[in-house]
C-alpha cells in the first residue's frame, strides 16, 4: 500500500485525460484531492488514481492520475499493457487497486475489476496475455467483465482496451510507464506536479 502513496503538493498534476476510441490522451492538469497529506482519486472530478507495476523488475511502481475512465467504485486491472506488458490498475481508491493487483499477480496475468465487494476475473497465465482456455471461453469471461465494468458506472466503452494503450509510451500526449509520466510530444520523463 505504501509504494502506492504519493505525498500531497499544492502544485497542479499533470493528468492522462482519455479520449474514447482513441489511443492520442490529452494533458490535463488540476490540484489533486487529498486526505492525510496523502493524494486519492477524485470521483467528483473523475480523476483516479493509474499505476504501472513493472512485471520483470521487483518494486518499480510508478503511480499518476487518469481522467475519462468514470469509474465511481473499485478498480480495474490487466497484465495486457502495450508494449512491455506490464501491469496496470486505474481505480477510485488503493485499497481496490491492490485487490486488483493482487488478483492479476497470483493469477501470473489477466483481466480483472473488483467492484468494492467481488472480484470479477479472467486469469491469462500464459505469459500474463493468454488462456489456455478456449477461444469462446476466454472471449465471453472478457465481455462479461468488461460490460459489468460499464454497467457500474465506466463511461468508455471498451476500458480493458483503453487502459492497456495507457502504458504505450510511443503515442502522444502523456502516458504512464513503471518509470514514470512519459511527454511523449517531448520524448521525455515528466514530474507529477508542474
Amino acid at each position: 500500500n505504501e509504494l502506492i502513496n504519493l505525498e500531497y503538493s499544492d502544485s497542479k498534476a499533470r493528468i492522462i485525460e482519455v479520449i474514447e476510441g482513441e489511443l492520442i490522451t490529452n494533458i490535463f492538469s488540476e490540484k489533486l484531492k487529498a486526505e492525510n497529506n496523502r493524494v486519492i482519486s477524485d470521483i467528483d472530478k473523475d480523476i483516479l488514481k493509474v499505476v504501472v507495476v513493472n512485471r520483470y523488475k521487483e518494486n518499480e511502481i510508478s503511480v499518476g492520475f487518469i481522467k475519462g475512465f468514470g469509474l465511481k467504485k473499485g478498480a480495474i486491472a490487466e497484465s495486457i499493457a502495450h508494449d512491455s506488458h506490464h501491469i496496470i490498475a486505474v481505480g477510485v481508491d488503493d485499497r481496490s487497486i491492490i485487490e486488483c493487483l493482487d488478483f492479476v499477480i497470483k493469477g501470473r496475468g489477466g483481466v480483472c475489476y473488483y467492484d468494492g465487494n467481488k472480484i470479477h476475473g479472467l486469469s491469462l497465465p500464459v505469459y500474463g496475455l493468454m488462456s489456455a482456455e478456449s477461444a469462446n471461453s476466454v472471449a465471453s469471461a472478457y465481455s462479461k467483465i468488461n460490460n459489468k465494468v460499464i454497467i457500474d458506472g465506466c463511461k468508455l466503452k471498451s476500458p480493458f482496451m483503453t487502459l492497456s494503450f495507457m502504458a504505450l509510451t510511443v503515442i502522444p500526449n502523456l502516458k504512464i510507464s513503471p518509470r514514470g509520466l512519459v511527454d511523449v510530444t517531448q520524448f521525455k520523463f515528466v514530474d507529477l506536479y508542474f
